[in-house]
């Protein structure tokens, strides 16, 4: 019993707590590798994770009672990731109290009981366990995002940096960030945020994972919440002052973004479920590899309209369609041409 006792003093003594972790995140990685070999870690051969990252190891031995702690961290020297195993439950269990005590959003996985993550500004820890020959260790892995400021967020592209609705109220200010809904349909729908609500700044940020609110799916610009509530009359054409780098504004007319592409544009007819959306095999000088495009038009319900299924932009022209770009969709990766619709 005593042996016990003193194993579990000594187990306190030597743990990390919250404010150790998050520090070391703020540390360049040759100053957190001289500091943690001051605490008696040796570095390893390599890391049973990740070969490329840098493996820092202590065991401590009280009799029988064995405890070993591990730190891993890779990345740059802006952003990095920090692993942080131990065997010690107590210790483990500390640093999730405070984790909830300390503001940060928590949210357990619903397909692994034993993952929690936990957000809070640009720092993302995820706990979890790992069972390795009958030994059971318990896992913090931390992670710290160089967030742009503010002010050096100028084009929609921009905004891509922001891939967290926790970076999205770190930068802008938990005031200007929404949660919402996404309406693909009436029925699809997608857990979303919206910085700047109701202002010429919106944009709707789209995430793949509903669960953490992160994960850009796709940032939409000028347009709704709700699917088809494009109206057709001049009132409709909103200034938002959100502009791609390729010079791409929402109320631009269909003339405009021709001059600039150099080559027609090919959209979705009026008739059709899709209608007014960006469609594939575009080319020209924009990168439609990044952006989408929903149009809208001002007189297509009363004058006499091609009923191709995709129109050329040059072709709407002569017909005097009145078409400007309503909404425009800012694409995190490669994909194909037009937005993708869930």
């Amino acid at each position: 019993m005593v042996v016990i006792c003193l194993w579990s003093f000594y187990c306190r003594a030597q743990q990390i707590d919250l404010n150790d972790l998050t520090g070391m995140l703020q540390m360049h990685p040759g100053k957190l590798e001289s500091h943690l070999q001051k605490k008696g870690y040796k570095r390893s051969l390599f890391s049973e994770d990740d070969f490329n990252a840098a493996a820092f190891v202590k065991t401590e031995k009280k009799g029988s009672a064995c405890n070993t702690r591990c730190f891993q961290f890779n990345g740059s020297e802006k952003d990095y990731t920090i692993t942080y195993q131990t065997t010690c439950q107590e210790e483990y269990k500390q640093l999730s109290d405070e984790l909830k005590s300390s503001g940060y959003s928590v949210t357990p996985s619903v397909f692994d009981s034993t993952r929690t993550l936990y957000q809070r500004q640009n720092i993302t820890i995820e706990s979890s366990l790992k069972n390795s020959d009958s030994t059971i260790y318990y896992v913090i892995r931390a992670e710290k995002k160089l967030l742009p400021r503010k002010k050096d967020i100028l084009s929609a592209e921009d905004l891509l940096q922001l891939d967290a609705q926790e970076y999205l109220i770190d930068v802008f200010g938990k005031e200007n960030v929404r949660q919402d809904v996404f309406y693909y349909t009436e029925t699809e729908t997608n857990k979303c945020s919206v910085v700047f609500p109701n202002t010429n700044r919106e944009a709707i940020f789209v995430w793949n994972d509903e669960q953490n609110l992160r994960g850009i799916s796709f940032i939409l610009i000028g347009g709704s919440l709700h699917a088809g509530q494009a109206a057709d009359n001049t009132a409709a054409v909103s200034h938002n002052v959100w502009t791609s780098r390729q010079g791409i504004q929402c109320g631009m007319s269909l003339g405009e973004l021709e001059a600039i592409n150099k080559e027609p544009i090919r959209f979705y007819n009026w008739h059709g479920e899709s209608a007014g959306y960006l469609a594939p095999h575009n080319k020209g000088n924009l990168d439609f590899t990044h952006i989408g495009m929903v149009f809208n038009c001002l007189n297509c319900s009363y004058i006499n309209v091609s009923k191709d299924d995709i129109l050329n932009s040059n072709l709407a022209i002569q017909e005097n369609q009145k078409v400007f770009l309503a909404s425009l969709i800012i694409l995190p990766g490669l994909k194909e041409n037009g937005i993708s619709r869930k």
